[in-house]
């Protein structure tokens, strides 16, 4: 999961609640908080942002690494 610290819709402690959440309860998982970008950047790219202002370079890290979490074998699924 991702998430900036900056949305100003979603408040990042709700993800850092998910997270702990997800280890009490034993379920992998990977996190990445990004200092800046604004709340639905998608992939952060400007083939998904809605205007310039959703163009965040720093988020668009998100995609690769999940692809290389879920590939990797980090993800098992119980």
């Amino acid at each position: 999961m991702w998430h900036t610290v900056a949305d100003q819709s979603v408040p990042v402690e709700n993800s850092l609640l998910f997270a702990q959440a997800l280890r009490k309860h034993g379920i992998d998982f990977e996190m990445h908080l990004y200092p800046y970008g604004r709340h639905g950047l998608s992939l952060g790219t400007k083939q998904t942002a809605k205007k310039a202002n959703y163009i965040e370079p720093a988020v668009q890290s998100w995609i690769s690494l999940v692809e290389t979490w879920l590939v990797g074998g980090n993800f098992q699924p119980k």
